[in-house]
C-alpha cells in the first residue's frame, strides 16, 4: 500500500473515531441508559454540552476534510496514470 492510501485509510479510521466519539459524548454512552440512548431512536437528545458540540463540530469538520482529501487524491492518482512520464521527468532532475 502506498503511503497515499496509508493515509486515507487512517484518516478514514479517525473520521470514524471522531464521530463515534461525539456520538457517545453527546448521549452519555460509558453509562447505562446513555448505551441504550445511543442504540435507539435519536429524537430525543439531550441539548449538547459544549464538550459535545465541539467534538460534533470537529467530527463533522473532519468528515468534510475527508471528502475533500479523498477527491484530492484519486485526482492525483488519475493524473499519474494518464502521463506517468511527464510526471517522472518532472520530478528527475530534482533527484540529481
Amino acid at each position: 500500500m502506498t503511503a497515499d492510501l496509508q493515509y486515507l485509510a487512517g484518516s478514514t479510521v479517525l473520521t470514524f473515531v471522531m464521530l463515534l466519539s461525539a456520538s457517545l459524548i453527546r448521549a452519555r454512552g460509558w453509562t447505562v441508559g446513555g448505551t441504550l440512548l445511543a442504540m435507539r431512536n435519536r429524537d430525543d437528545l439531550p441539548e449538547h454540552t459544549p464538550l459535545s458540540a465541539r467534538a460534533d463540530r470537529a467530527g463533522k469538520n473532519m468528515l468534510e476534510g475527508l471528502a475533500m482529501f479523498t477527491a484530492a487524491l484519486i485526482v492525483a492518482r488519475l493524473a499519474a496514470a494518464a502521463a506517468p512520464t511527464a510526471i517522472g521527468a518532472a520530478t528527475a532532475p530534482a533527484l540529481a
